[in-house]
């Protein structure tokens, strides 16, 4: 098949939204598994800041009713064709409905430019809100390919609406109680929608979770398909990763002490290969799961355990302060980490033994499974993505790869905690971690289970 997937951006060059991270390995990945693939963003600047070559077409895209637009082109590594088109806009920030609508109908003359020189495009795949008026666009042309809408996060919006223009504000699709959201137009012209996970895909049925676009969700003809992501193995795998202590994998994971003694080592905490060592990446906020684990951290002490505490700029300035002050009381079994780089992200995964998770940063969230793949086994709430991706660990550790909790209290963490120190202590252990490691949380499942969407959505439109 020959696929065009539509976005307003790909990692590593522009990334706003972990949406970025999912189009360029997703991308990837259908690339790998047979198919050609073709991601449409808007121009920005910072592709060419950030070192790709891109060739210029001499023939500008020609639109009804617009000045003909400039067309960039380059191939990534991966082999996948990327295509930047010129809105007038350099950066998102610029960018507001009125580019929304000339990116898809762009996307669309695309679609037309191609079918006239004998290139197939079978099936257009909307990745996130700025084209989700491709659906639309597409209308003006005979014989179109299906549109697949992917739903990463609801509350997501790239820009108000109610100052568009005539024609835009004549969209029907557009309009939900008499308000224009772009969300609408892009699931009412969607020949199939996805979403993150089965949950999440109930959850957007519920109008006290998606407002007004309940009723436009419960409308769709054909049900929301939940596909759970993965990550990126030529990015988060210790085996090859270049920012941790010592490489080590399922197989194999005894280097993955020398990670913790590493990390021990860094932080000045007591260097004890028997003492689990536990690792919070934040975000230290000031909602019920963020005071619900500060709130817990002295008593945590009380178990035979290191922690390691992420601090970020964003945190919530009384609740870092306090965790300063206990590290400062505690200095050999707990420490502070100054996060926002990748590498110090690496090195206390590798070295902890595991994570504390509170609430999910987003719908997207892929920290558990990052966790897992180095052997860090989540402590996690049992709510979003989280939910749909973990399964609890029993007494004899002989299921699951987790411990989760219910409540953002600290009596269930805590509870979460002493199981996980208990496991720790048993000879099953070894094996639990491993079963953890050795789970396929990459792309290719998901890539394929994407194409599966992709084939029943031809389907429908033959």
């Amino acid at each position: 098949m020959d696929i065009l997937l539509v976005c307003s951006e790909i990692a590593p060059w522009v990334r706003k939204s972990e949406v970025a991270e999912v189009v360029a390995s997703l991308s990837k990945t259908i690339r790998q598994v047979g198919h050609s693939v073709s991601v449409v963003v808007p121009y920005d600047k910072a592709y060419e800041d950030g070192g790709l070559l891109l060739a210029r077409r001499l023939s500008p895209l020609k639109l009804d009713g617009h000045d003909p637009l400039t067309v960039c082109d380059t191939q990534l590594t991966s082999g996948v064709q990327l295509t930047l088109i010129q809105l007038g806009a350099e950066t998102s920030e610029q960018r507001d409905l009125a580019h929304a609508y000339l990116f898809a109908s762009a996307v669309a003359a695309l679609v037309r430019d191609r079918r006239e020189i004998g290139l197939r495009c079978d099936v257009v795949h909307v990745c996130d809100w700025f084209g989700a008026l491709v659906g639309v666009a597409m209308k003006s042309l005979p014989e179109a390919p299906p549109v697949i809408v992917s739903v990463h996060d609801i509350h997501s919006q790239p820009f108000a609406v109610g100052s568009a223009s005539k024609p835009i504000t004549e969209i029907p699709e557009l309009v939900v109680d008499g308000e224009l959201n772009v969300a609408a137009a892009g699931l009412r012209t969607a020949t199939c929608v996805t979403t993150v996970s089965d949950s999440y895909a109930q959850l957007l049925k519920e109008p006290t979770f998606s407002g007004k676009l309940a009723q436009v969700v419960n409308e769709l003809k054909v049900p929301v398909v939940g596909i759970l992501g993965g990550i990126d193995y030529s990015k988060m795998n210790p085996a090859i990763d270049p920012l941790i202590a010592a490489r080590y994998d399922a197989e194999d994971h005894s280097q993955k002490g020398t990670c913790k003694t590493a990390l021990q080592r860094e932080l000045g905490l007591e260097l004890d290969q028997n003492r689990p060592l536990f690792f919070f990446p934040g975000p230290l906020s000031s909602d019920l799961a963020g005071s619900a684990f500060a709130q817990s951290i002295e008593r945590l002490l009380d178990q035979p355990l290191s922690l390691v505490v992420g601090q970020d700029e964003d945190d919530d300035e009384f609740l870092s302060a306090e965790v300063r002050n206990i590290a400062q009381k505690w200095p050999s079994r707990v420490a502070t980490l100054a996060l926002g780089a990748a590498q110090p992200l690496h090195r206390a995964m590798s070295g902890a033994d595991f994570v504390i998770l509170a609430t999910p940063r987003s719908p997207l969230d892929t920290t558990p499974l990052f966790a897992q793949r180095y052997g860090t086994l989540p402590i996690a709430l049992a709510r979003g993505i989280y939910a749909d991706s973990l399964v609890d660990a029993d007494a004899k550790l002989e299921t699951g790869h987790a411990f989760l909790f219910e409540r953002e209290v600290a009596e269930e963490v805590l509870g979460a905690v002493a199981r996980a120190v208990t496991a720790y202590g048993q000879p099953e252990f070894v094996r639990f971690r491993r079963r953890a490691m050795r789970r396929d949380l990459g792309w290719e499942r998901p890539a394929r289970r994407m194409v599966q969407v992709y084939r029943q959505a031809l389907g429908v439109q033959l």
